[in-house]
């Protein structure tokens, strides 16, 4: 495996650099991929390794959606973290390796619409900062459609697992998930949690009316919130 990994240069660069992370923590720093094997273990590396590859989906290139360079990436690889840190602690039905890929697809969407954000941007931002409205509502009247809706198309487009569909299309819905609702209920409070209490770069303001839904479903009381919150945001010191 580290092999395979080693062959292609950009990639190794990537893996190493998202290993050697402040989110991991770790007292030795990884000067190689076998190292970054060693110190993360075959799933975790397997992770990363799909996180590298994503950033040539998530263009480096600043647009709309982003505040900065890279932008798009950051959100979805710490999002990826965040649900599968979630998964291990809430639930033992969700898999933690699924809930990391879908994490970090769960806004592929954005990849398409993101080069249009800025003809709108003055007007797109202030409809949902000043006047209070929902994201998917803005995103549909400039453009008639909105990430969610261009993310399932993409998912289907690239053949991507049925488990990963809801998660995709319904993130900011999660009480209209066919299939997937737990699934989708995680990625939805992850990214609530995440657009709210981790410095980000994006402009993104998450409707609310699913967290009852959500803790339902996910079988979270409310109690227990201020511990997940804790546990989800204060490993992220930034991810570069």
């Amino acid at each position: 495996m580290a092999k395979q990994v080693r062959q292609d240069q950009v990639i190794s660069a990537r893996v190493i650099q998202l290993c050697n992370n402040v989110f991991f923590s770790f007292k030795m720093k990884a000067d190689s991929i076998d190292r970054a094997l060693v110190l993360l273990g075959e799933k975790q590396f397997l992770q990363l390794v799909l996180s590298a590859t994503m950033k040539d989906v998530f263009c480096d290139e600043t647009h709309g959606y982003s505040l900065c360079k890279g932008g798009l990436y950051t959100h979805s690889v710490g999002m990826a973290m965040a649900c599968e840190k979630m998964a291990q602690r809430i639930s033992r039905q969700i898999s933690p390796s699924v809930a990391y890929t879908a994490g970090l697809l769960h806004d592929i969407g954005k990849v398409v619409l993101d080069q249009y954000v800025g003809q709108f941007r003055p007007y797109f931002y202030r409809d949902i900062f000043c006047k209070a409205q929902d994201f998917l509502s803005v995103e549909k009247a400039c453009f008639d459609t909105n990430h969610s809706e261009i993310g399932m198309s993409l998912a289907k487009d690239w053949s991507l697992p049925e488990i990963l569909h809801d998660p995709i299309a319904r993130h900011h819905e999660p009480e209209l998930a066919d299939k997937q609702p737990e699934l989708t209920a995680l990625v939805y409070l992850a990214d609530l949690i995440y657009s709210r209490f981790v410095m980000g770069q994006e402009l993104e303001r998450m409707n609310t009316d699913g967290i009852a839904f959500s803790l339902k479903v996910l079988n979270i009381r409310q109690t227990q919130l201020p511990a997940l919150i804790d546990e989800v945001c204060l490993p992220f010191h930034g991810i570069n």
